[in-house]
């Protein structure tokens, strides 16, 4: 099949709209990013459910990328004049943060506005890019080498939620990770913060974190190993 045939193709008809309204709002304003990529949900979807189709369809554009997620934000900014400024690392955020978007467990909001809201309330690009990396990434629950078959990710009641924060800071002041005492807790109440210190602005940034008890605790066992390792290494090195 030639390049003519499979411009011809069904996707084109589908998928072309989708891709010129994401491509539309990238290049409205850099203000809008966020919107382009809830723009973006709709492609995505297409290629994970039309995996041959798209890849097709990305072809024809010269459109490279290995994931469905970075293909997906290639598309977005092809037109931009500035695209070849925009580096392999920042691509594969933007399309992290199209990933977030697209996920209803992260990103419950179907709705652009309240979409973007959200999505402003975790940290703009930078926050729910890592958001859904994170989440793309963790382990799930009940996976092989479990003996009691797949657990069950109930939700968090506001209680537990307490539990966990006091548990959890005793933990992190123990292996010396940051001193939190747990009178020195804040009244959270609602659920769990990761506070990220060292940003390149001086300011910290504050991410609720919205998972099962199970994703919690991977996070806080990841935060002592790297903080273990980190010391180990400053001690080789002294």
């Amino acid at each position: 099949m030639d390049k003519d045939d499979r411009g011809d193709r069904k996707p084109k008809l589908t998928l072309d709209p989708a891709v010129k309204n994401m491509q539309a709002k990238w290049a409205y304003s850099r203000d809008a990013q966020l919107f382009a990529f809830h723009a973006a949900v709709p492609v995505l979807e297409f290629a994970r459910a039309n995996p041959g189709d798209f890849r097709l369809y990305c072809q024809d554009r010269s459109v490279r990328g290995d994931l469905p997620e970075t293909q997906v934000a290639e598309l977005m900014i092809q037109n931009d004049p500035e695209a070849d400024a925009i580096s392999r690392e920042r691509r594969a955020e933007y399309g992290n943060a199209i990933g977030w978007f697209a996920d209803r467990n992260l990103c419950p909001e179907t709705d652009a506005e309240k979409a973007v809201q959200l999505a402003i309330q975790k940290g703009r690009i930078k926050g729910i890019a890592e958001a859904y990396r994170l989440h793309k990434h963790a382990p799930t629950p009940g996976a092989v080498g479990s003996k009691q078959g797949p657990k069950k990710s109930s939700k968090l009641t506001t209680r537990r939620r307490t539990h966990l924060v006091n548990e959890f800071s005793r933990k992190l002041n123990e292996a010396g990770v940051l001193p939190c005492p747990p009178a020195n807790l804040p009244d959270l109440g609602v659920g769990l913060f990761l506070v990220i210190c060292d940003q390149p602005g001086g300011q910290p940034k504050m991410f609720e974190i919205f998972e099962t008890e199970e994703r919690y605790r991977l996070l806080l066992n990841t935060i002592i190993k790297k903080h273990a390792a980190q010391t180990g290494a400053k001690a080789q090195a002294a």
